[in-house]
């Protein structure tokens, strides 16, 4: 996995954010996938994607990815702590 974001994956990143941080969840996972379709192995969009999927109440989705981070990369606190 990569920690590094393609130009053309920030801004859906960005906006995902924007969209998390004003509660709008759903709105904010379809950003993140739409991150994830361009660099599949992006960390940061597959964190995010959790972090939207768990205030979406999707736990089990969100654990799935979750899981995958921790796998990808054990050294990483807030992997755990969000899991």
């Amino acid at each position: 996995m990569t920690d590094k974001k393609k130009t053309d994956q920030e801004p859906s990143l960005e906006k995902g954010w924007k969209k998390f941080y004003k509660k709008n969840f759903e709105e904010a996972l379809e950003k993140f996938e739409e991150a994830l379709e361009s660099e599949r192995d992006s960390v940061e969009a597959l964190y995010a994607r959790a972090c939207a999927l768990i205030r979406s109440h999707d736990h089990e989705a969100a654990l799935r990815d979750l899981n995958h981070l921790v796998k990808a990369d054990p050294k990483k606190p807030e992997f755990f702590h969000t899991r």
